[in-house]
């Protein structure tokens, strides 16, 4: 059996990114020479301006004309243009307008020696707040990650909230709460996963509270609560995992997995489904889930994976694999689709993923919820008889647009390994 939510990435989202599969190469011992801080793109001095020389002032004293300050157009994706991301496990500043002035927010050296970290692997796994203060990074224990176990490191930018977790498994990060005092989290399984909040504020920095094995678990539309279920029942929990409210919902494990963002109505898609077949189903629900219609997606054998709301409260995101990436031995999430839910039109929005690229999952929605961000690992590539990949990069594209999407990077890094970008508030940039 398979399920349709497995590595929904990473992302989050959406509200916050989702995260990409992890990818088993060899053990490294950590040593300067053998994770380089920033694989290339030298930071470029920005031009500066050469002053206009004024003219002497006249015998009446005119004064000089002032400049009218020309606005800057507004970046791709809307937000401030001040992107925060893990690079090669160094904390970065990224200015879209300008992406080889990067600047090292946290070094990785300072990283490894906080942690006493004795070894890295490449199966691994990071996530970042919306505010851009609290990281959360994965680490493999083992050569090989047979046992898929690893310490998670939690800390603030600063260290001065810091704790190591040690999770049994691999962690799919979807987001933290309104005012980034919880993080929730789960750990894959073949008939439910296994779910856990933690606690990131400043009292019980990283205690964690399991909330159970469950079919699915995922934010309100205001981060404020959590809605799970569990067979025929939905739950709303607080921020602790209790309980506060639960209804019957009699359409299968297909209830509760994405609330709208006013919250009146439900996204459920049927989650475990046997191999080989597809879930091309979505149901609409009411708030307590007393009515719902069935719209339908146009390849009968995608699995659906992942669907996300967009703001209008009207139109929805599906994301999925189609029947042709069956075989492949990594995840390319190829489907994508944009559908009215009050009358079930669907675009499809083909998308041209690279050949050489063995993973393609989301992260999330721009500020401007217009544009797409997906992570893409590069080709393989072969050393010493052992089979590599050659970087981890984040894409985005507009959603609107007519025909293919163009892949547009976002840094100009070369075989670096990359995590899910958050866009930097405004405020926090003044």
């Amino acid at each position: 059996m398979i399920k349709a939510s497995l590595l929904f990435a990473l992302i989050l989202i959406i509200s916050a990114c989702q995260s990409a599969p992890p990818v088993a190469t060899e053990q490294s011992t950590v040593a300067a020479t053998d994770i380089p801080i920033i694989a290339s793109a030298t930071p470029v001095a920005s031009p500066t301006q050469t002053p206009v020389p004024t003219q002497s002032p006249t015998a009446t004293h005119a004064p000089t004309a002032t400049r009218t300050p020309i606005p800057s157009p507004t970046p791709p994706g809307g937000g401030s243009g001040k992107l925060r991301m893990m690079v090669n496990i160094n904390v970065i500043n990224l200015p879209q307008k300008r992406p080889a002035d990067y600047e090292i927010i946290v070094p990785q050296d300072d990283i490894i020696s906080e942690f006493e970290i004795k070894a890295l692997s490449s199966w691994r796994n990071d996530f970042i707040s919306p505010m851009g203060d609290i990281v959360a990074f994965w680490n493999c224990s083992t050569n090989l990650c047979d046992t898929r176990q690893g310490p998670l490191y939690l800390f603030t930018t600063d260290f001065k909230q810091k704790v190591t977790i040690e999770v049994k498994g691999y962690p799919s990060f979807l987001g933290f709460s309104a005012n980034q005092d919880r993080l929730l989290y789960y750990l894959g399984g073949s008939l439910s996963d296994d779910y856990y909040l933690v606690k990131t504020q400043k009292e019980d920095f990283g205690e964690v509270i399991p909330l159970g094995r469950l079919t699915s678990v995922g934010w309100s539309a205001d981060l404020q609560k959590l809605y799970a279920q569990k067979g025929d029942i939905v739950y709303q929990y607080d921020r602790d995992g209790k309980e506060l409210h639960k209804w019957d919902c009699n359409f299968g494990n297909a209830c509760a997995y994405a609330p709208s963002p006013d919250g009146k109505r439900f996204a459920g898609i049927q989650k475990f489904v046997p191999t080989g077949l597809g879930n091309p189903a979505i149901t609409i629900a009411n708030a307590d889930f007393s009515e719902h219609k069935t719209i339908f997606i146009s390849d009968d054998h995608t699995l659906i994976l992942i669907v996300k709301w967009l703001p209008d409260n009207q139109h929805i995101l599906v994301f999925g694999r189609s029947s042709r990436e069956n075989n492949r031995r990594f995840w390319r999430y190829d489907y994508l689709s944009l559908i009215n839910v009050d009358n079930g039109e669907e675009r499809v929005i083909p998308l041209q993923v690279p050949d050489d690229s063995e993973s393609f999952v989301p992260c999330g929605l721009s500020p401007d919820s217009q544009r797409l961000i997906y992570l893409t690992i590069g080709g393989r590539t072969k050393e010493e008889g052992r089979i590599l990949m050659s970087g981890r990069s984040a894409l985005m594209f507009p959603i609107w647009a007519e025909g293919v999407p163009e892949f547009k990077r976002l840094s100009a890094f070369d075989q670096a390994w990359e995590s899910c970008p958050v866009w930097l508030p405004v405020a926090q940039l003044e």
